[in-house]
């Protein structure tokens, strides 16, 4: 059953009420009880509509916050005032009231609000009302991994509806979230249905494979390596994934894009159905719109006629670092295939009509190719630079290359098995001779390089610990691109821009590890006002 189409627009009210309760616990303020609801798969199926939607309409928090967060791109952007919030986190300049920060962490809260309500009130008598449960488990468990990542291990952990008693909760013991996140995806693992082969593109709802991933990826966080090597074996050796332009036809520059949207490597994602007709009433604005700022500016470029018949422009903001083009050169050198179809420069738009004509502030020589716009992805071909953005692609959560490359590095870490076999897939697809005695420098190069503007590499550097040394001066200069015409064409440099300069900016250590608890939270539940809960370090 396709839970986009049955479900889309499903969504129960909520009550914001005192206290804690306000990130932690929402009761649903609406036409039915707790009693009278859940009582049939109906209603079991509804219930976990309502999580799939808040998965879908958080995205944009999620991604924005983990890509700004990076030392993969810039801010960027037609407006150098726009969207400050971003330009803090990407200078680490922000601070405990910063915009995507709380809403990252309110976000997740009322996921797990949403599954503790199947979880606890749908009784499983039917397979139906069982599967939902296990969704719900996995939704739980996705919400409490990222929380645990990104804000520390001992955040709150609320497992079942909270009493008004109970709103001004305290941190959890160490180990506790982990502890709970392994026990629910292994209780969803066998209840998933998953794909039946390769070809197979039925599967719509998370599938036991994806709790799979989910339960590697929680263990490699804690280090448990032997365990997480096991379990993404397990959907590795299943068979029922590969690579799109290897084990399927394809090419990797339209891997995001909608011609891959039911292709053989996406383990999850979030379905974008084409189907502008229903666009706002299915809340997927928040989606869209994502790839939009990715974009490059109608502002800033101009396009020629064939150009246009081809290419969407956009917001133009996350413009893709020297480092990361740096990093993709000295591993694939300048006319490399998996680079090419990721970035490219000022010089290699010009060659597909595309040419930059006025400066850009906090922006390099680079643009972001892999998530360009293309009129072949939209729903309806419109003018505006908002219609740009309805598209239906479905947005990748776990690709299969990203699975390779985990049980790659859990294998390193522990016994040694499988290392480069998992690392030469990825590298054939990008047309990269193999390795022998692959080591986690590797893994660390391979990962940083396919799977850039997706919302993977902050967590990845926090938790090798590299951050410091990668982001410790991000921010301290901002570049300008710019923009000289000369007869008939344009020449482009690069130089600093004084007035952006920040000495205060970049990765501090011992403070930004984790992110804050935000300050709507330490408001109401701070222990400095009458509460229970503790900030983070250096915050």
């Amino acid at each position: 059953m396709n839970i986009y189409k049955t479900f889309l627009g499903i969504v129960f009210a909520v009550l914001v009420v005192a206290g804690c309760s306000k990130q932690l616990d929402i009761p649903q303020n609406g036409a039915f009880s707790q009693e009278d609801f859940y009582q049939t798969d109906e209603d079991a199926l509804a219930a976990v509509a309502t999580i799939y939607n808040h998965w879908r309409t958080s995205y944009e928090t999620r991604m924005s916050v983990l890509t700004t967060l990076s030392d993969e791109v810039t801010k960027a952007g037609a407006m150098a005032n726009f969207m400050p919030e971003w330009k803090e986190r990407n200078s680490f300049t922000y601070n405990t009231a910063n915009e995507g920060v709380g809403k990252y962490y309110k976000a997740a809260y009322e996921m797990i609000y949403y599954c503790n309500l199947i979880i606890e009130n749908v009784s499983p008598d039917t397979d139906v009302k069982k599967q939902c449960i296990a969704e719900a488990k996995f939704f739980w468990a996705y919400a409490y991994f990222h929380l645990a990542a990104l804000y520390g291990e001992t955040v709150p952990l609320v497992d079942h509806l909270l009493q008004p008693e109970e709103y001004h909760v305290s941190r959890s013991e160490a180990g506790q979230v982990w502890t709970k996140v392994e026990e629910y995806l292994k209780d969803a693992i066998p209840v998933l249905p998953n794909k039946s082969s390769l070809s197979d593109k039925s599967q719509y709802r998370v599938t036991g494979d994806a709790a799979k991933v989910m339960l590697g990826k929680a263990y490699l966080w804690q280090k448990k390596y032997a365990e997480s090597a096991t379990i993404l074996d397990e959907v590795i050796s299943g068979g029922r994934y590969g690579l799109w332009g290897v084990d399927e036809p394809g090419e990797y520059d339209k891997l995001l894009h909608a011609v891959a949207n039911d292709c053989c490597e996406k383990v999850l994602d979030i379905r974008v159905p084409n189907d502008y007709a229903n666009y706002e009433t299915n809340n997927l604005s928040n989606v869209t719109k994502w790839w939009g700022y990715f974009q490059w500016s109608s502002r800033l470029v101009k396009q020629d006629a064939d150009a246009n018949k081809t290419f969407c422009t956009g917001e133009g903001y996350l413009a893709p670092r020297r480092g990361i083009y740096q990093a993709f050169v000295a591993e694939e050198g300048e006319d490399g295939y998996r680079l090419n179809s990721s970035i490219r420069t000022v010089w290699q738009l010009q060659e597909v009509g595309v040419t930059a004509s006025s400066d850009m502030t906090d922006h390099d020589l680079y643009f972001n190719w892999k998530c360009r716009g293309l009129k072949e992805d939209l729903m309806v071909v419109a003018s505006g630079r908002g219609a740009n953005h309805i598209s239906y692609i479905n947005m990748p959560v776990i690709r299969y290359a990203e699975v390779l490359l985990l049980a790659a590095e859990a294998h390193v870490m522990s016994d040694g098995v499988h290392v480069d076999e998992y690392v030469n897939k990825v590298r054939q697809r990008a047309r990269l001779a193999p390795k022998t005695g692959v080591t986690l420098d590797d893994i660390q190069t391979e990962k940083q390089l396919e799977l850039c503007f997706e919302g993977v590499r902050y967590m990845d550097i926090i938790r090798w610990g590299t951050a410091y040394d990668l982001m410790k001066d991000q921010g301290k200069v901002t570049y300008i691109l710019k923009v000289t015409k000369e007869g008939n064409g344009y020449s482009y440099s690069v130089v600093e821009d004084a007035a952006m300069a920040n000495p205060n900016a970049g990765f501090k250590k011992g403070k930004n590890e984790l992110l804050p608890i935000p300050k709507a939270e330490m408001d109401v539940n701070g222990v400095d006002h009458g509460g229970n809960m503790t900030q983070n370090p250096g915050w």
